[in-house]
């Protein structure tokens, strides 16, 4: 289980936002695809001898894959203008769901096709609008933030939806992997 966790954590952390296979699978689904994996590679792996040393220096010039950011599973609903994402928010206050909502409106149409959800995203993330991910760091689970603009000129709706807290690996705790 420790295994399949600190696996979670890695891929997570490394998560293209296009790649939706994380987000298609449920969680029980996902552990056990990790576990089959974990135990493949055991198989797999178990007559492979690795020099003294080889895995330190991997370790070493790889260090920032075993330094995870606190990571933020984040749905955005994307509009054209600021009073659009303003009656979004309101009917998301009224009880609308936030997924139906931008299925139906969202001008982001990879994240829109699953109900808003970018998968996790950490602060300062490559190839994610900036406004976003300083929205997503500053939100409490499960919290709707304010209509932000968006470096294109629309607006958006960005909900936070799980958080994990970032953490380093020593190598002593990868040094398996």
């Amino acid at each position: 289980d420790e295994e399949i966790e600190l696996e979670l954590k890695l891929l997570r952390s490394v998560q293209d936002v296009n790649d939706t296979t994380l987000a298609n699978l449920s969680d029980e689904q996902l552990r056990d695809k990790i576990r089959s994996q974990i135990i493949l590679e055991k198989v797999i792996a178990q007559d492979i001898v690795i020099e003294d040393g080889e895995a330190a220096k991997y370790y070493e010039e790889n260090k920032s894959l075993y330094n995870i950011k606190t990571s933020f599973k984040t749905s955005i609903l994307v509009v054209a203008s600021e009073q659009e994402a303003e009656k979004a928010l309101e009917e998301i206050e009224k009880g609308s769901d936030f997924a139906v909502l931008a299925r139906e409106r969202s001008l982001h149409k990879t994240s829109a096709s699953l109900g808003g959800d970018i998968g996790y995203i950490t602060e300062q993330q490559e190839g994610i609008d900036e406004a976003i991910t300083t929205a997503a760091s500053k939100l409490q689970l499960g919290k709707f933030s304010e209509p932000i603009k968006l470096e294109d000129g629309s607006f958006a709706v960005v909900v936070v939806r799980d958080i994990i807290e970032g953490q380093s690996f020593t190598f002593e705790e990868v040094q398996k992997q």
